[in-house]
């Protein structure tokens, strides 16, 4: 587990425009309640390190990753594969890459914005891109944060480990509806399967 050094050196990729203050809520989650991340990377390398640093880590979090923008979008309206939520939860958080397939990381997170269920969804921009104008861009489009990808394991060990302590100290007003989102589902395959309906049909 990395220490405050480890965690310095993650703070220090968070990239931000000049206009924008951080701050922090004053309420807090549960710290033993895992997290339900959606990482959309198209980069089957980048995803498995991204993958090796969770365990390394060992932070509660259940980690779901998509490889386009598009699968990304089904993810998220809970669309095809990815209807049952007790399988496929809404995340808590959206690790989001920029440049991907069929929808890059800019589409994704414009249709997010405007979109009513998803518009409160925290998302952090995590690129290899540096460029001033991609930062702005993700800001303006309302990114939670740009943070640069880390490319060693050790520095993505850091990133994933800061990234659940912060989360813990973060209220955002989509958690409790994603919590109740899911449990409803939970109960609706439940009875479904109880009454011989295959789940999906219904919906």
């Amino acid at each position: 587990m990395p220490g405050a050094s480890g965690v310095r050196s993650f703070l220090s990729r968070i990239r931000l425009p000049g206009n924008v203050v951080t701050g922090c809520s004053r309420f807090s989650r549960n710290m033993d309640a895992p997290l339900n991340i959606l990482v959309a990377e198209d980069n089957e390398d980048d995803l498995f390190l991204l993958r090796q640093a969770f365990k390394k880590a060992e932070v509660p979090s259940r980690l779901q990753a998509t490889c386009d923008g598009l699968e990304t979008l089904s993810y998220l309206k809970g669309e095809g594969r990815f209807c049952d939520r007790t399988i496929y939860p809404f995340p808590d958080v959206l690790l989001l890459d920029l440049n991907m397939p069929r929808k890059n990381g800019f589409e994704v997170l414009e249709w997010l914005r405007q979109d009513p269920r998803c518009c409160q969804l925290i998302t952090y921009v995590l690129s290899a891109s540096s460029r001033d104008a991609d930062v702005q861009r993700a800001y303006d489009l309302r990114a939670n944060s740009y943070i640069l990808k880390p490319s060693r394991l050790d520095e993505l060990v850091a990133f994933v480990t800061a990234l659940h302590t912060w989360q813990n100290f973060v209220r955002s007003p989509s958690q409790a509806l994603n919590r109740i989102e899911n449990r409803t589902w939970a109960r609706e395959i439940a009875g479904a399967t109880r009454a011989g309906i295959q789940p999906g049909n219904s919906r």
